[in-house]
C-alpha cells in the first residue's frame, strides 16, 4: 500500500499495558504481526514493572514506541497516559489491548470497518473467546441499567444481538480489546483514575452512551483471551487484589451513576453478596487474604477511597468483626 493510500485508512494506535508480565506482552505483540489492517502503530506502556520487563522489550516492531513509567499507575492511569500520547500522534482510533490476549488476522480490520460505518459508534469490541481444548465464549454482550444499578453479561450471541437492537443506549464494552473513537476521548475524556483497575471500562461505556455514542460488539471479530485473575472457579486461586477492586469499585460505579437512594440500595446488595462470601471463606478457614481484601474493598468503597490495593491494610476493628457477623447473619437467613 502506498503512502497516499495509507493516509486514507484511519490511523489506529494499539496500546498494550505491561506490569510484570513481559512474556505475555511479547506473545501479544507477536500476534499483532498477523493483522491485515495496514495502518497501525504500537504504544507499549511498562507500568512500573519490577521483574526486568524493560530489558525484554528491545526488539519491538518498527512502528512502536515504549513508554516507561517509574511506578504502577494502575490500569486507568497507565492507559490514560498512553491515550494522551496516541492523541498527540494523530490517532483516529485507539485500541486498548490486554497483554493476555491474542488477535486473529481480521480482528482489527473488522472493528474499524464497523466503527467507520456509523459516526455515532464510539466504542467497539470483539467477541471475547477463551482458548482451550474446547474453546468457549467469555463475553458476547454487556448491558447496564443505571435506573436499576444493574449490569448483565451474556455469553449468548443471539441474546447480545437482541440487546444491541432493543437497548443500544445501554450497551457496554469490556476493556479487554476496546477500540475507542477519537471523538469519544475529546468529548468525555479517558478513564476515571479513581477506579485504578476494574469497572473503569463500564464507567467509560456509561459516559460514552450518555454523550450520545453507541457502544457495540462486532461479533465477527474474534479475540482470544486467557482467563483473567478474577474468573477462576476456586476462590482461593483468585488474586486478593481482584476481590478488593471489584468490591470497592462496584460501590463507586453505582454511587457515581445512580441517584443517592438507588446507590444505597445497590450498596446493600454489594454488601450482601460480598459479606456472605467473606464469611463463608472465613468459616471454612480458606482464603484468609481474600477475606481481608474483600472486607477492605467494601470499607474503602463505602468511604469513597481510591488508589492501589495495599495488602497490609485491613478493615478497622471492631467494624471488621461486625461485617463478618453480617455475613454470618445473611448465610443463616439463606438456610
Amino acid at each position: 500500500m502506498t503512502h497516499s493510500q495509507m493516509s486514507l485508512v484511519p490511523t489506529v494506535v494499539i496500546v498494550i499495558l505491561n506490569w510484570n508480565k513481559w512474556r505475555l506482552s511479547l506473545e501479544c505483540i507477536d500476534s499483532l504481526k498477523q493483522l491485515d489492517y495496514p495502518n497501525w502503530r504500537l504504544l507499549l506502556v511498562d507500568n512500573g514493572s519490577t521483574d526486568g520487563s524493560l530489558g525484554k522489550f528491545c526488539a519491538l516492531p518498527e512502528t512502536s514506541e515504549l513508554i516507561s513509567l517509574s511506578s504502577n499507575h494502575g490500569y486507568t492511569g497507565g492507559n490514560n497516559l498512553a491515550i494522551a500520547r496516541a492523541m498527540e500522534m494523530g490517532a483516529d482510533y485507539i485500541w486498548l489491548l490486554n497483554n493476555d490476549a491474542k488477535v486473529e488476522t481480521k480482528t482489527l480490520s473488522l472493528l474499524v470497518t464497523l466503527a467507520e460505518s456509523d459516526d455515532r459508534i464510539g466504542l467497539v469490541g470483539p467477541l471475547l473467546m477463551r482458548p482451550g481444548d474446547i474453546p468457549c465464549c467469555e463475553a458476547a454482550g454487556v448491558r447496564f441499567d443505571c435506573s436499576k444499578a444493574s449490569l448483565e453479561v451474556t455469553l449468548d450471541i443471539n441474546e447480545a444481538l437482541k440487546w444491541q437492537s432493543d437497548c443500544p443506549e445501554r450497551m457496554a464494552v469490556f476493556g479487554t480489546a476496546l477500540l475507542i473513537r477519537r471523538s469519544v476521548i475529546e468529548k468525555v475524556g479517558g478513564f476515571d483514575e479513581q477506579f485504578f483497575a476494574y469497572d473503569e471500562d463500564i464507567d467509560l461505556s456509561i459516559r460514552s452512551a450518555q454523550a450520545g455514542f453507541l457502544n457495540v460488539v462486532e461479533f465477527r471479530a474474534i479475540l482470544w483471551h486467557q482467563p483473567r485473575e478474577g474468573s477462576a472457579d476456586d476462590t482461593d486461586l483468585v488474586a486478593p487484589h481482584v476481590h478488593y477492586y471489584m468490591a470497592r469499585n462496584e460501590i463507586r460505579l453505582w454511587r457515581k451513576h445512580c441517584t443517592r437512594l438507588l446507590a444505597v440500595k445497590a450498596h446493600f446488595w454489594t454488601l450482601h453478596r460480598s459479606l456472605r462470601q467473606a464469611f463463608d471463606l472465613h468459616r471454612a478457614k480458606r482464603g484468609a487474604t481474600v477475606v481481608e481484601a474483600l472486607l477492605r474493598g467494601i470499607w474503602d468503597g463505602l468511604c469513597g477511597r481510591s488508589g492501589p490495593y495495599i495488602p497490609e491494610r485491613r478493615a478497622p476493628e471492631p467494624l471488621r468483626s461486625v461485617m463478618l457477623g453480617l455475613g454470618k447473619l445473611w448465610i443463616a437467613r439463606k438456610g
